[in-house]
Parts: C-alpha cells; structure tokens; sequence
C-alpha cells in the first residue's frame, strides 16, 4: 500500500487521543531521561593518624555497594595508646537499586516506543483505525496495562530514590549503624579519629524525574477515557434507552 497526501490525517492532532499521545511521548522522554543522566558527587574526609579523602560519583543504575570507602589508620596516639579495634583498609557501602531503576526506565522506553507508534498509526492509517473495532479496542487496553505500569514503576523507583539518598549520603559509613565502620567510628573518637562531609549530592534531577513518572500515569490515566470512546463499547453504553420509571399510581377501587 503506497502512503499519499491523502492518507495523512494531520487532523488528529486535534483531537484528544493525537495531542495526548504527542503529551505521552514528551513526558516519557522526560521521565526516564531525568533518571538516567544525574552523576551524584559526593565527598568525605577522615583523619587519625593519617587523612583519608573518599570522593565517590553515583550514576545510573545505582549500585551503591560497588564502591569501596577508604578507612584512616589509628594504630596509636602521642600518648602510646593502642586502639581498641584494628582498623580494616576499605570497607564498601551498601544499597542496589538497580533493578527498580532499570525497570522504571524500561518502562519510559517502551511506552515511548508504544506511543511514537502509535502517533504513526494515527496519522497514517486513520482509516483502518476508524473502520476496524478491534484496534481502538486494543489501545484502549494497552493504555489501561501502561497506566498499571507507570503507577507500579514510579512507586518502586520513588521507594529507591530513598534508599539511593540513604546510601549515598557522604556520612553514612561513620553515622549509620548499618555500616561495618560505624563501630571502628565509636570506638576510635578518643584517639583522634574525625570524618567530616566535603561534598554531598544533589538529587534534585532524580526528584524531578519521580515527579514526571507520577505524572505520566495521571495523563495515560485521563487518556483512558477518550480512547474508550473511540470503542463501540461506549456507543453500545450511550445508546441503550433508559429503563422506564415504575409507575406509582394505584387505580381506584369501585
């Protein structure tokens, strides 16, 4: 089939279910491009009887565990006393949420994909679109499935990006209990040994991004509704007569 001018309808993108899918396509780019492109600086210091700088760059798909922070040594101080604790060289952090974040980009990717093609599909084969029930049928249940997904995927990755500011915050190795150094930390103060934070993150970007994956299933949530009026499933429903009233009136007895 040979496409021609006339087979173009530009008029869709006036209707609802056009300018929607042009608004899906931006907010899907936009959610995921927010979650893949932030490099999360971080920097910390620890001195005892040496000084330690740890400066770390979190990226996409944030694997936290994957680095290695280097511990200061306090074997002694001017006093000739020995620590109570032997200090270990490194230690590594904690915290994976590559899975939640590789599963709500892969979300953004392929509602992308789903809604380029289907823009295509609109402008280009309006006519099938019209003339074949089966396929607004479908979209419409594609768009309820890829609504599902975006509430789903943006509530995973919300709960990761708290545990991404947890575990990539500059303090946590000394502060947190879950850190293996936090007890060499404790024990240790009395001889010297002092961390301070030199840099921390800023995870703006990656707010932002959660905010657009909320975003994005509130339009595919609205888009439900114009696209099931393009079924003749709401043709059936708005043309069925409405049931008539009982009536009231007793006739009276003679």
């Amino acid at each position: 089939m040979k496409l021609s001018v006339e087979m173009i309808n530009k008029e869709v993108f006036k209707e609802p279910r056009g300018f929607i899918k042009l608004l899906e396509i931006i907010l899907a780019i936009c959610a995921f491009a927010t979650a893949v492109g932030p490099h999360l600086t971080t920097s910390s210091v620890c001195k005892c009887n040496n000084e330690v700088n740890n400066g770390f760059t979190f990226q996409y798909p944030y694997v936290m565990k994957e680095k290695e922070f280097l511990l200061p040594h306090c074997e002694e101080n001017s006093t000739n006393e020995t620590t109570t604790t032997q200090l270990p060289t490194s230690m590594s952090l904690s915290g994976d949420c590559k899975s939640a974040s590789e599963f709500y980009v892969f979300v953004g990717v392929v509602v992308f994909l789903y809604s380029l093609g289907a823009i295509v599909f609109y402008v280009v084969a309006h006519e099938l679109y019209e003339g074949q029930q089966i396929i607004p049928k479908a979209d419409f249940i594609i768009t309820i499935l890829f609504t599902l997904l975006w509430l789903i995927s943006s509530s995973v990755f919300a709960d990761a990006l708290s545990k991404i500011k947890h575990y990539t915050d500059p303090a946590w190795p000394w502060e947190s209990d879950e850190s293996s150094f936090h007890k060499y930390y404790t024990e240790n103060k009395k001889f010297g040994l002092e961390c301070s934070v030199e840099e921390s993150a800023n995870y703006a970007t990656l707010n932002i991004s959660v905010i657009f994956g909320f975003l994005n299933m509130i339009v595919w949530a609205g888009n439900n509704w114009f696209l099931y009026k393009e079924t003749n499933w709401f043709e059936s429903d708005s043309s069925q007569p409405p049931m008539p009233a009982s009536s009231s009136h007793v006739e009276p007895k003679v």
